[in-house]
């Protein structure tokens, strides 16, 4: 497994984040849907993605990912109403045995006479946002006729990839880059807190949901537009200053989440993701044409060792880690270029 996995199990153990290991998917479809089909185009998928046929192992005392020559998919049917949607999404949601395959649950359940909810739930650790969208695309294709020919690498050819990239000069330049950035250096952000942190880190806390409008997300693409950056670096520093303003700190770091894969692996499904440190910084003095402009070079700073490991980065400031923090950084910003929408599969 890579080392993005091993981590990612280990700390979903650690803090018994439960929530936070799940990657569910809702589809409502109307029309004459075939349900019989469903288990066996997922079947299909399983067959062509190891990653879907993997689990977790212990050999020897080493954590591993198992990968099974053959497993069954079971896709549950059921009716129901569709009053009840949110209930039947929250109660579909289960733990996994993370040492029994397959790391995934479908079901269908019919709400009315033309109209069903598909839901299908991953284990994150053998999956990203990006392979649910390709398994979207998958089955649709798959469930219009399509002959398609998936071209997934496997388990061991991504281990193998991440390994040769080891052995580079621009892993080790990015490894000194990293070394001077971060070590000795305090980037954490002391926020005004309502309660008093706790001796160990959790996922204790509230939410805030909010939507943007369309008029101003107009505006904020044009803003982006004139200040010749893109909607993600507007976003991000506008989230930025935010933190600059609650926490008075002006140099700063953030965490986000980044897709580590090249066109090789553009049709497996994987745990292909990592994280990335971005240092921030903010003068009184800047105009916002200039404050986006540091943010943007910031960024591409970052982006550019984007597949330097975050464990092996972490490993660079052991001495400053803490147990009621977050490693480097306690903030992240996920930006997901994704939107709700309507997909039309043939009958």
């Amino acid at each position: 497994m890579t080392k993005a996995q091993k981590r990612y199990f280990l700390l979903s153990q650690m803090e018994k984040n439960e929530e936070g290991t799940h990657l569910t998917s809702a589809f409502l479809l109307t029309g004459a849907f075939q349900t019989e089909r469903v288990e066996e185009i997922f079947q299909k998928i399983v067959d062509s993605q190891e990653s879907l046929r993997s689990c977790y192992a212990l050999q020897d005392g080493e954590l591993m990912l198992k990968v099974q020559k053959h497993c069954k998919i079971e896709v549950k049917q059921e009716a129901g109403n569709e009053s009840d949607v949110q209930k039947y999404i929250k109660d579909f949601i289960k733990p996994f045995d993370l040492f029994r395959a397959p790391l995934m649950h479908v079901k269908v359940i019919q709400l009315s006479d033309k109209k069903y909810l598909l839901l299908s739930d991953l284990y994150h650790g053998i999956a990203d946002g990006y392979s649910c969208t390709l398994i979207t695309k998958q089955f649709m294709d798959l469930y219009e006729g399509k002959d398609i020919k998936i071209k997934s690498r496997t388990c061991q050819e991504c281990v193998e990839i991440q390994q040769s990239y080891f052995a580079t000069p621009e892993y080790e330049e990015g490894i000194k880059y990293w070394k001077s950035e971060l070590t000795g250096q305090d980037y954490g952000i002391v926020y005004p807190l309502d309660y008093q942190r706790t001796e160990k880190n959790d996922h204790m806390g509230n939410g805030i949901r909010e939507t943007v409008n369309h008029q101003t997300l107009v505006a904020l693409r044009k803003l982006a537009k004139d200040m010749k950056c893109t909607l993600y670096h507007v976003l991000y520093g506008t989230f930025a200053m935010l933190l600059f303003k609650a926490a008075k700190k002006k140099e700063f770091v953030i965490g986000t989440p980044i897709i580590t894969r090249g066109i090789d692996l553009s049709e497996t499904v994987g745990y292909l993701t990592n994280t990335v440190v971005i240092k921030n910084k903010i003068e009184d003095s800047w105009t916002l044409e200039k404050y986006l402009e540091e943010t943007k070079i910031r960024c591409a700073q970052s982006v550019a060792y984007n597949k330097i490991p975050f464990t092996d980065v972490v490993s660079l400031c052991e001495d400053d880690l803490r147990e009621n923090r977050n490693p480097i950084f306690d903030t992240m910003f996920v930006y997901e270029n994704g939107e709700e929408r309507v997909n039309h599969i043939a009958d």
